[in-house]
């Protein structure tokens, strides 16, 4: 259950990183043009 959460939790915070990522590069076109 700890390895099954720690995963979880890897993927998790992968996923939001990959999210945060993907909207600070659209709000910074969104600068540009």
């Amino acid at each position: 259950l700890g390895l099954i959460g720690t995963v979880l939790g890897g993927v998790t915070l992968g996923v939001i990183g990959a999210a945060a990522a993907y909207g600070i590069q659209k709000s910074r076109e969104k600068r540009d043009h």
